[in-house]
Protein backbone atom coordinates (compact mmCIF):
# COMPACT_ATOMS: atom_id res chain seq x y z
CA UNK A 1 0.00 0.00 0.00
CA UNK A 2 2.60 2.47 0.94
CA UNK A 3 4.60 1.84 -2.55
CA UNK A 4 1.69 2.18 -4.58
CA UNK A 5 1.04 5.53 -2.14
CA UNK A 6 4.67 6.89 -2.80
CA UNK A 7 3.94 5.60 -6.62
CA UNK A 8 0.43 7.80 -6.83
CA UNK A 9 2.33 10.78 -5.21
CA UNK A 10 5.29 10.72 -7.20
CA UNK A 11 2.94 10.90 -10.70
CA UNK A 12 1.13 13.50 -9.07
CA UNK A 13 4.31 16.07 -8.43
CA UNK A 14 6.74 15.24 -11.03
CA UNK A 15 4.37 14.80 -13.74
CA UNK A 16 5.60 18.41 -15.32
CA UNK A 17 8.18 20.66 -14.44
CA UNK A 18 8.74 24.28 -15.04
CA UNK A 19 12.39 25.26 -16.26
CA UNK A 20 12.06 29.02 -16.81
CA UNK A 21 13.42 31.66 -14.54
CA UNK A 22 10.46 33.41 -12.52
CA UNK A 23 9.93 37.17 -11.87
CA UNK A 24 11.25 39.18 -8.68
CA UNK A 25 11.94 36.95 -5.93
CA UNK A 26 9.84 38.98 -3.86
CA UNK A 27 6.19 37.70 -3.48
CA UNK A 28 3.55 39.35 -3.18
CA UNK A 29 0.73 36.95 -1.28
CA UNK A 30 -2.05 39.35 -1.79
CA UNK A 31 -1.80 37.77 -5.42
CA UNK A 32 -3.13 34.53 -4.35
CA UNK A 33 -6.29 34.61 -5.74
CA UNK A 34 -8.30 31.39 -6.85
CA UNK A 35 -8.09 31.28 -10.83
CA UNK A 36 -10.92 28.78 -10.75
CA UNK A 37 -13.97 30.60 -8.28
CA UNK A 38 -15.24 28.46 -5.67
CA UNK A 39 -18.31 26.08 -6.82
CA UNK A 40 -19.74 25.72 -3.43
CA UNK A 41 -21.28 27.96 -0.69
CA UNK A 42 -21.20 27.23 2.64
CA UNK A 43 -25.52 26.93 2.51
CA UNK A 44 -25.20 24.55 -0.20
CA UNK A 45 -22.15 22.99 1.42
CA UNK A 46 -24.26 22.47 4.58
CA UNK A 47 -27.51 21.10 2.70
CA UNK A 48 -25.36 18.76 0.93
CA UNK A 49 -24.15 17.46 4.45
CA UNK A 50 -27.23 16.84 5.40
CA UNK A 51 -28.29 14.71 2.67
CA UNK A 52 -25.57 12.13 3.62
CA UNK A 53 -26.20 12.23 6.82
CA UNK A 54 -30.32 11.18 6.42
CA UNK A 55 -29.49 8.77 4.03
CA UNK A 56 -25.97 7.61 3.77
CA UNK A 57 -24.42 4.02 5.42
CA UNK A 58 -22.54 4.37 8.88
CA UNK A 59 -19.06 5.29 7.04
CA UNK A 60 -20.85 8.19 5.11
CA UNK A 61 -22.60 9.55 8.47
CA UNK A 62 -19.57 9.50 10.39
CA UNK A 63 -17.39 11.04 7.52
CA UNK A 64 -20.09 13.74 6.91
CA UNK A 65 -20.41 14.69 11.28
CA UNK A 66 -16.51 14.49 10.79
CA UNK A 67 -16.55 16.69 8.18
CA UNK A 68 -18.59 19.42 9.40
CA UNK A 69 -17.15 19.37 13.13
CA UNK A 70 -13.60 19.87 11.60
CA UNK A 71 -15.05 23.26 9.47
CA UNK A 72 -16.70 24.40 12.50
CA UNK A 73 -13.54 24.20 14.56
CA UNK A 74 -10.93 25.13 12.02
CA UNK A 75 -13.89 28.67 11.67
CA UNK A 76 -13.13 29.46 15.31
CA UNK A 77 -17.16 27.76 16.95
CA UNK A 78 -15.79 25.03 19.36
CA UNK A 79 -18.64 25.00 21.10
CA UNK A 80 -20.78 23.91 18.44
CA UNK A 81 -18.22 21.78 17.42
CA UNK A 82 -18.07 19.86 20.90
CA UNK A 83 -21.80 19.28 21.03
CA UNK A 84 -21.71 17.52 17.43
CA UNK A 85 -19.06 15.58 18.73
CA UNK A 86 -21.03 14.89 21.83
CA UNK A 87 -24.00 13.84 19.63
CA UNK A 88 -22.41 11.58 17.32
CA UNK A 89 -20.26 9.62 20.19
CA UNK A 90 -23.88 9.17 21.84
CA UNK A 91 -25.45 7.92 18.72
CA UNK A 92 -22.79 5.48 18.31
CA UNK A 93 -22.85 5.06 14.47
CA UNK A 94 -19.46 5.08 14.17
CA UNK A 95 -16.57 4.38 16.28
CA UNK A 96 -14.52 7.77 17.06
CA UNK A 97 -11.21 6.04 16.90
CA UNK A 98 -11.82 5.20 13.34
CA UNK A 99 -11.35 9.36 12.94
CA UNK A 100 -7.78 9.23 14.64
CA UNK A 101 -6.19 11.73 12.29
CA UNK A 102 -8.46 14.30 12.82
CA UNK A 103 -9.26 13.59 16.95
CA UNK A 104 -5.75 15.07 17.24
CA UNK A 105 -6.62 18.06 15.61
CA UNK A 106 -9.53 18.46 17.74
CA UNK A 107 -7.27 17.47 20.74
CA UNK A 108 -5.07 20.50 19.86
CA UNK A 109 -7.80 23.33 19.54
CA UNK A 110 -9.69 21.68 23.23
CA UNK A 111 -5.75 22.38 24.72
CA UNK A 112 -5.71 25.88 23.51
CA UNK A 113 -9.31 26.60 23.49
CA UNK A 114 -9.55 25.56 27.27
CA UNK A 115 -12.81 24.40 25.93
CA UNK A 116 -13.51 20.16 25.49
CA UNK A 117 -16.52 17.82 25.48
CA UNK A 118 -17.05 16.12 29.19
CA UNK A 119 -16.28 13.01 28.39
CA UNK A 120 -14.66 11.73 25.21
CA UNK A 121 -14.33 7.81 23.67
CA UNK A 122 -10.96 7.88 23.26
CA UNK A 123 -7.20 8.84 24.78
CA UNK A 124 -5.73 12.12 23.94
CA UNK A 125 -1.92 11.98 23.20
CA UNK A 126 0.14 14.95 24.57
CA UNK A 127 -0.01 18.00 22.35
CA UNK A 128 3.37 17.85 21.07
CA UNK A 129 3.86 14.72 20.04
CA UNK A 130 0.65 15.50 17.63
CA UNK A 131 2.28 18.83 16.40
CA UNK A 132 5.57 16.33 15.66
CA UNK A 133 4.07 13.73 13.56
CA UNK A 134 1.60 15.94 11.71
CA UNK A 135 5.00 17.66 10.87
CA UNK A 136 6.73 14.41 9.56
CA UNK A 137 3.03 13.26 8.14
CA UNK A 138 3.05 16.10 5.56
CA UNK A 139 6.43 15.07 4.49
CA UNK A 140 6.43 12.60 1.60
CA UNK A 141 9.41 13.21 0.57
CA UNK A 142 11.25 10.85 3.17
CA UNK A 143 14.94 10.02 2.15
CA UNK A 144 15.17 6.29 0.66
CA UNK A 145 11.69 6.35 -0.41
CA UNK A 146 9.62 6.53 -3.37
CA UNK A 147 9.03 9.52 -5.05
CA UNK A 148 12.64 9.82 -5.88
CA UNK A 149 13.50 13.62 -5.95
CA UNK A 150 14.73 14.35 -9.79
CA UNK A 151 18.09 16.41 -9.39
CA UNK A 152 17.02 18.79 -11.95
CA UNK A 153 14.43 20.33 -8.66
CA UNK A 154 17.36 19.40 -6.11
CA UNK A 155 20.36 21.29 -7.80
CA UNK A 156 18.43 24.30 -8.58
CA UNK A 157 17.13 27.20 -6.83
CA UNK A 158 13.43 27.71 -6.40
CA UNK A 159 13.87 31.14 -8.32
CA UNK A 160 14.68 28.99 -11.51
CA UNK A 161 11.08 26.63 -10.92
CA UNK A 162 7.70 26.68 -11.72
CA UNK A 163 4.72 24.51 -11.59
CA UNK A 164 4.85 21.13 -9.50
CA UNK A 165 8.86 21.35 -9.70
CA UNK A 166 8.43 24.92 -7.66
CA UNK A 167 6.54 23.41 -4.82
CA UNK A 168 8.60 20.63 -4.46
CA UNK A 169 11.30 22.43 -3.63
CA UNK A 170 9.99 24.70 -1.25
CA UNK A 171 9.16 21.45 0.51
CA UNK A 172 12.16 20.55 0.74
CA UNK A 173 13.29 23.82 1.86
CA UNK A 174 10.70 23.69 4.82
CA UNK A 175 11.87 20.04 6.26
CA UNK A 176 15.20 19.28 7.67
CA UNK A 177 15.06 14.79 8.46
CA UNK A 178 18.80 15.88 10.28
CA UNK A 179 17.40 17.78 12.61
CA UNK A 180 15.28 16.76 15.57
CA UNK A 181 12.06 18.43 14.81
CA UNK A 182 12.58 17.59 10.88
CA UNK A 183 12.42 21.62 10.42
CA UNK A 184 15.25 23.64 8.62
CA UNK A 185 16.72 26.42 9.93
CA UNK A 186 14.82 29.99 9.96
CA UNK A 187 16.92 31.24 7.36
CA UNK A 188 15.96 28.37 4.83
CA UNK A 189 12.38 28.17 6.35
CA UNK A 190 11.98 31.63 5.12
CA UNK A 191 12.97 30.75 1.47
CA UNK A 192 10.70 28.35 1.50
CA UNK A 193 8.00 30.98 2.28
CA UNK A 194 8.95 32.78 -0.32
CA UNK A 195 9.14 30.12 -3.08
CA UNK A 196 5.17 28.78 -1.71
CA UNK A 197 4.63 32.49 -2.30
CA UNK A 198 5.93 32.47 -6.11
CA UNK A 199 3.82 28.96 -6.54
CA UNK A 200 0.51 30.43 -5.64
CA UNK A 201 1.05 33.67 -7.10
CA UNK A 202 1.76 32.09 -10.34
CA UNK A 203 1.27 28.57 -10.95
CA UNK A 204 -1.40 27.21 -8.73
CA UNK A 205 -4.44 26.09 -11.37
CA UNK A 206 -6.92 24.47 -8.91
CA UNK A 207 -6.73 25.98 -5.37
CA UNK A 208 -8.41 22.51 -3.40
CA UNK A 209 -5.20 19.88 -5.43
CA UNK A 210 -2.90 21.88 -3.68
CA UNK A 211 -4.37 22.20 0.07
CA UNK A 212 -1.28 19.76 1.37
CA UNK A 213 1.30 22.61 0.35
CA UNK A 214 -1.01 25.53 1.72
CA UNK A 215 -0.85 23.87 5.12
CA UNK A 216 2.72 22.98 4.82
CA UNK A 217 3.32 26.79 4.09
CA UNK A 218 0.85 28.22 7.02
CA UNK A 219 2.82 25.99 9.38
CA UNK A 220 6.66 27.42 8.29
CA UNK A 221 4.95 31.03 8.22
CA UNK A 222 2.97 31.02 11.44
CA UNK A 223 6.17 29.36 13.34
CA UNK A 224 8.62 32.26 11.74
CA UNK A 225 6.33 35.01 13.28
CA UNK A 226 5.29 35.79 9.84
CA UNK A 227 1.82 36.25 10.48
CA UNK A 228 0.07 37.73 7.84
CA UNK A 229 1.99 35.04 5.13
CA UNK A 230 0.10 32.21 7.32
CA UNK A 231 -3.22 34.17 7.08
CA UNK A 232 -2.93 33.86 3.16
CA UNK A 233 -1.94 30.60 3.58
CA UNK A 234 -4.85 29.65 5.56
CA UNK A 235 -7.22 31.70 3.93
CA UNK A 236 -5.99 30.10 0.17
CA UNK A 237 -6.60 26.66 2.19
CA UNK A 238 -9.76 27.69 2.84
CA UNK A 239 -10.59 29.04 -0.79
CA UNK A 240 -10.08 25.52 -1.59
CA UNK A 241 -11.90 23.81 0.82
CA UNK A 242 -14.95 25.35 -0.90
CA UNK A 243 -14.35 24.26 -4.08
CA UNK A 244 -13.80 20.59 -2.87
CA UNK A 245 -16.07 20.55 0.55
CA UNK A 246 -14.66 16.34 0.68
CA UNK A 247 -11.37 17.92 1.80
CA UNK A 248 -10.26 17.20 5.25
CA UNK A 249 -6.78 18.65 4.76
CA UNK A 250 -8.25 21.22 7.60
CA UNK A 251 -7.08 18.75 10.22
CA UNK A 252 -3.58 19.17 9.32
CA UNK A 253 -4.03 22.92 10.53
CA UNK A 254 -5.55 22.09 13.62
CA UNK A 255 -2.65 19.94 14.62
CA UNK A 256 0.01 22.60 14.99
CA UNK A 257 -0.71 25.01 17.66
CA UNK A 258 0.81 27.84 16.19
CA UNK A 259 -2.08 27.61 12.95
CA UNK A 260 -4.55 26.49 15.39
CA UNK A 261 -4.01 29.48 17.18
CA UNK A 262 -4.83 31.29 14.30
CA UNK A 263 -7.99 29.20 13.29
CA UNK A 264 -9.45 30.00 17.02
CA UNK A 265 -9.56 33.58 16.06
CA UNK A 266 -12.09 33.17 13.44
CA UNK A 267 -9.99 33.89 10.60
CA UNK A 268 -11.94 31.45 7.95
CA UNK A 269 -15.52 32.12 9.39
CA UNK A 270 -15.86 35.29 7.30
CA UNK A 271 -14.41 33.14 3.90
CA UNK A 272 -16.92 30.71 4.07
CA UNK A 273 -19.70 33.34 5.13
CA UNK A 274 -20.58 31.29 8.42
CA UNK A 275 -21.60 32.78 11.98
CA UNK A 276 -22.10 31.45 14.98
CA UNK A 277 -26.18 32.10 15.10
CA UNK A 278 -25.38 30.06 12.01
CA UNK A 279 -23.55 27.12 13.39
CA UNK A 280 -26.01 26.72 16.04
CA UNK A 281 -28.71 26.95 13.60
CA UNK A 282 -27.50 24.04 11.65
CA UNK A 283 -26.83 22.29 14.85
CA UNK A 284 -30.18 21.78 15.63
CA UNK A 285 -30.74 21.13 11.77
CA UNK A 286 -27.92 17.99 12.68
CA UNK A 287 -29.61 16.90 15.30
CA UNK A 288 -33.22 16.71 14.59
CA UNK A 289 -31.38 14.33 11.60
CA UNK A 290 -29.33 12.36 13.89
CA UNK A 291 -32.57 11.32 16.34
CA UNK A 292 -35.04 10.50 13.49
CA UNK A 293 -32.15 8.08 12.40
CA UNK A 294 -31.62 6.74 15.19
CA UNK A 295 -35.14 5.43 15.35
CA UNK A 296 -35.81 4.71 11.55
CA UNK A 297 -32.19 4.10 9.92
CA UNK A 298 -31.39 5.79 7.12
CA UNK A 299 -34.62 7.45 4.66
CA UNK A 300 -34.79 8.56 1.62
CA UNK A 301 -34.18 12.19 0.59
CA UNK A 302 -36.21 12.48 -2.56
CA UNK A 303 -38.96 10.35 -1.43
CA UNK A 304 -42.18 12.94 -2.56
CA UNK A 305 -40.86 12.08 -6.35
CA UNK A 306 -42.01 9.03 -7.79
CA UNK A 307 -39.51 6.89 -9.34
CA UNK A 308 -40.09 8.68 -12.60
CA UNK A 309 -39.58 11.86 -11.66
CA UNK A 310 -36.68 10.95 -9.95
CA UNK A 311 -35.08 8.97 -12.98
CA UNK A 312 -35.94 12.27 -14.93
CA UNK A 313 -33.99 14.36 -12.39
CA UNK A 314 -30.83 11.80 -12.82
CA UNK A 315 -31.18 12.43 -16.44
CA UNK A 316 -31.16 16.20 -16.44
CA UNK A 317 -28.69 16.47 -14.31
CA UNK A 318 -25.94 13.69 -16.12
CA UNK A 319 -26.84 15.48 -19.42
CA UNK A 320 -26.46 19.05 -17.89
CA UNK A 321 -22.71 17.56 -16.41
CA UNK A 322 -21.75 16.40 -20.26
CA UNK A 323 -19.20 13.57 -18.33
CA UNK A 324 -20.91 11.80 -20.94
CA UNK A 325 -21.12 12.41 -24.94
CA UNK A 326 -24.96 10.81 -25.71
CA UNK A 327 -26.27 10.47 -28.36
CA UNK A 328 -28.53 13.43 -30.09
CA UNK A 329 -31.72 11.70 -28.99
CA UNK A 330 -31.12 11.05 -25.54
CA UNK A 331 -30.06 14.91 -25.53
CA UNK A 332 -33.28 15.80 -26.74
CA UNK A 333 -35.49 13.81 -24.75
CA UNK A 334 -33.39 14.48 -21.71
CA UNK A 335 -34.03 10.51 -20.51
CA UNK A 336 -31.17 8.24 -20.08
CA UNK A 337 -33.91 5.79 -19.87
CA UNK A 338 -35.65 3.02 -22.44
CA UNK A 339 -39.26 1.65 -23.00
CA UNK A 340 -40.98 0.57 -19.94
CA UNK A 341 -40.49 -3.30 -19.40
CA UNK A 342 -43.40 -5.45 -20.45
CA UNK A 343 -44.74 -7.52 -17.47
CA UNK A 344 -44.25 -10.81 -19.55
CA UNK A 345 -40.73 -10.07 -20.44
CA UNK A 346 -40.00 -9.84 -16.42
CA UNK A 347 -41.78 -13.13 -15.23
CA UNK A 348 -40.17 -14.77 -17.99
CA UNK A 349 -36.88 -13.37 -16.93
CA UNK A 350 -38.06 -14.73 -13.54
CA UNK A 351 -38.53 -18.27 -15.01
CA UNK A 352 -34.98 -18.36 -16.78
CA UNK A 353 -33.30 -17.40 -13.31
CA UNK A 354 -36.07 -19.64 -10.93
CA UNK A 355 -36.65 -16.37 -8.82
CA UNK A 356 -38.81 -13.44 -7.82
CA UNK A 357 -37.01 -10.19 -7.98
CA UNK A 358 -37.52 -7.85 -5.75
CA UNK A 359 -40.73 -5.76 -5.99
CA UNK A 360 -38.78 -2.27 -6.10
CA UNK A 361 -36.49 -3.18 -9.16
CA UNK A 362 -39.20 -4.63 -10.90
CA UNK A 363 -41.02 -1.00 -10.11
CA UNK A 364 -37.63 0.55 -11.76
CA UNK A 365 -38.10 -1.78 -15.00
CA UNK A 366 -41.89 -0.63 -15.28
CA UNK A 367 -40.51 2.64 -15.47
CA UNK A 368 -37.45 2.15 -17.58
CA UNK A 369 -35.68 -1.54 -19.11
CA UNK A 370 -32.47 -0.25 -18.98
CA UNK A 371 -30.41 2.73 -17.72
CA UNK A 372 -27.73 4.76 -19.26
CA UNK A 373 -24.99 5.57 -16.82
CA UNK A 374 -24.52 9.05 -15.17
CA UNK A 375 -20.95 9.34 -15.70
CA UNK A 376 -17.60 7.35 -16.63
CA UNK A 377 -17.58 5.68 -13.32
CA UNK A 378 -21.92 5.17 -13.70
CA UNK A 379 -23.00 1.54 -13.85
CA UNK A 380 -25.09 0.73 -17.14
CA UNK A 381 -28.13 -0.95 -15.99
CA UNK A 382 -29.21 -3.83 -18.30
CA UNK A 383 -32.58 -4.23 -20.05
CA UNK A 384 -34.55 -7.06 -17.87
CA UNK A 385 -33.83 -10.15 -20.66
CA UNK A 386 -30.08 -9.67 -20.69
CA UNK A 387 -29.44 -9.90 -16.76
CA UNK A 388 -28.17 -13.26 -15.46
CA UNK A 389 -25.81 -14.41 -12.48
CA UNK A 390 -22.72 -13.00 -12.10
CA UNK A 391 -21.32 -16.59 -12.24
CA UNK A 392 -22.69 -17.29 -15.50
CA UNK A 393 -22.12 -13.76 -16.93
CA UNK A 394 -18.78 -13.20 -15.21
CA UNK A 395 -17.50 -16.08 -14.24
CA UNK A 396 -13.72 -15.16 -13.62
CA UNK A 397 -14.83 -12.21 -11.40
CA UNK A 398 -17.64 -14.70 -9.61
CA UNK A 399 -14.59 -17.02 -8.42
CA UNK A 400 -12.18 -14.15 -7.36
CA UNK A 401 -14.94 -12.55 -5.24
CA UNK A 402 -16.81 -15.83 -4.34
CA UNK A 403 -13.44 -17.30 -2.64
CA UNK A 404 -13.59 -16.04 1.05
CA UNK A 405 -10.34 -14.00 2.28
CA UNK A 406 -10.12 -14.96 5.48
CA UNK A 407 -12.11 -17.20 8.01
CA UNK A 408 -14.96 -14.28 8.80
CA UNK A 409 -15.55 -13.46 4.96
CA UNK A 410 -17.47 -16.58 4.26
CA UNK A 411 -20.85 -15.00 4.21
CA UNK A 412 -20.11 -12.08 2.12
CA UNK A 413 -18.00 -14.55 -0.13
CA UNK A 414 -21.32 -16.95 -0.73
CA UNK A 415 -23.35 -13.50 -1.33
CA UNK A 416 -21.64 -12.81 -4.17
CA UNK A 417 -21.67 -16.59 -5.61
CA UNK A 418 -25.67 -16.02 -6.19
CA UNK A 419 -25.25 -12.41 -6.94
CA UNK A 420 -26.99 -11.17 -9.69
CA UNK A 421 -25.75 -9.23 -12.11
CA UNK A 422 -28.38 -5.78 -13.29
CA UNK A 423 -25.78 -3.60 -14.06
CA UNK A 424 -22.32 -2.90 -15.35
CA UNK A 425 -21.40 -5.97 -17.72
CA UNK A 426 -18.12 -5.63 -19.13
CA UNK A 427 -17.51 -2.58 -17.21
CA UNK A 428 -14.67 -1.64 -14.54
CA UNK A 429 -18.05 -0.96 -11.97
CA UNK A 430 -21.20 -3.40 -11.19
CA UNK A 431 -24.64 -3.27 -9.79
CA UNK A 432 -25.53 -6.78 -8.19
CA UNK A 433 -28.77 -8.07 -6.96
CA UNK A 434 -28.29 -10.62 -4.07
CA UNK A 435 -31.22 -12.83 -3.02
CA UNK A 436 -31.69 -14.12 0.52
CA UNK A 437 -29.57 -17.00 1.94
CA UNK A 438 -27.92 -18.10 4.68
CA UNK A 439 -28.73 -15.72 7.35
CA UNK A 440 -29.82 -12.96 5.22
CA UNK A 441 -33.54 -12.60 4.67
CA UNK A 442 -33.62 -9.75 2.53
CA UNK A 443 -32.34 -8.56 -0.73
CA UNK A 444 -28.76 -6.82 -0.54
CA UNK A 445 -27.99 -3.77 -2.95
CA UNK A 446 -24.31 -3.56 -3.86
CA UNK A 447 -21.91 -1.16 -6.31
CA UNK A 448 -19.08 -2.85 -6.71
CA UNK A 449 -16.09 -1.02 -8.44
CA UNK A 450 -12.34 -1.76 -9.49
CA UNK A 451 -11.47 1.00 -7.53
CA UNK A 452 -13.80 0.50 -4.33
CA UNK A 453 -12.41 -1.51 -1.30
CA UNK A 454 -15.44 -3.99 -1.19
CA UNK A 455 -18.48 -3.84 -1.61
CA UNK A 456 -20.95 -0.18 -0.80
CA UNK A 457 -24.54 -1.65 0.19
CA UNK A 458 -28.02 0.44 -0.22
CA UNK A 459 -31.00 -0.59 1.40
CA UNK A 460 -32.76 -0.62 -1.54
CA UNK A 461 -32.03 0.24 -5.88
CA UNK A 462 -34.10 3.89 -4.67
CA UNK A 463 -31.38 4.55 -2.56
CA UNK A 464 -28.52 3.86 -5.00
CA UNK A 465 -30.56 6.21 -7.75
CA UNK A 466 -30.51 8.72 -5.10
CA UNK A 467 -27.22 8.62 -4.03
CA UNK A 468 -26.63 9.13 -8.03
CA UNK A 469 -28.71 12.56 -7.77
CA UNK A 470 -27.02 13.83 -4.49
CA UNK A 471 -23.93 12.85 -5.98
CA UNK A 472 -24.22 15.06 -9.58
CA UNK A 473 -25.62 17.75 -6.94
CA UNK A 474 -22.85 17.94 -4.81
CA UNK A 475 -20.02 18.30 -7.19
Amino acid sequence: MKVLLFTFLAGLYFGSYGQTVGPSDTMRLASMELRCPPVHTWRSMMEAQLRRLQSGDSDEVGGTVYSIASAWAAAGFMGQTNELLTLFWDCKIRDPKYFEHINDGFCVMWKLSGKQPVKMPFETKPVDEIVQDNWDYLNVFIPGTIPVIPDSIVSKSWKDLTGRALSTKAELLGFDTRKTNHRADQDVQKEAILAFSKFFANDTPVAYEFSREASIAAIIATGLGEEESAKAFIIRLGQGYLQNPGSLMLANLMKDTATARLLLRGILAPIWGISDSLCRADLQSVKAILTKRARKGPTLVFGELTLFQLMRRISDSAICQKDIDFDTPVIKSRWLGYPPAKPELIRRTEQRLGIRLPEDYKSFLLVSNGFRATDNVGVTFLPVEKIGWLRDLDSEMAEILGTPMGTDDSARAAAFRRSILIGGLNEEQQFLLVPPGGTDKDWKYWFFGAWVPGEEAYPSLRFYLEHELQFMMDR
